[in-house]
């Protein structure tokens, strides 16, 4: 979800990527204007992604998270126009 609505915030909307990690909070900043939906599921899907990636035990059901997880994406990818 996060590529596309950084492909489609520069394709169709003028958003001038960098391509490095900085992207994730400038897109989302980006997205605020003009969505602030889009931007609400971006950082719900992240902060997710993080505690799955850094954190030992999770304090959640990875089965339900996994796919109300989805559920964001999805809805994202629906509001970006993808």
């Amino acid at each position: 979800a996060f590529c596309s609505a950084r492909n489609i915030a520069r394709d169709k909307h003028g958003f001038r990527p960098t391509y490095t990690g900085a992207d994730h909070g400038r897109v989302r900043r980006y997205w605020d204007k003009l969505d602030p939906d889009v931007a609400i599921g971006l950082d719900y899907l992240r902060k997710y992604r993080n505690f799955c990636d850094y954190d030992d035990l999770l304090g959640f059901d990875l089965q339900v998270q996994t796919q109300s997880a989805l559920t964001e994406a999805r809805d994202v990818l629906r509001r970006v126009g993808k």
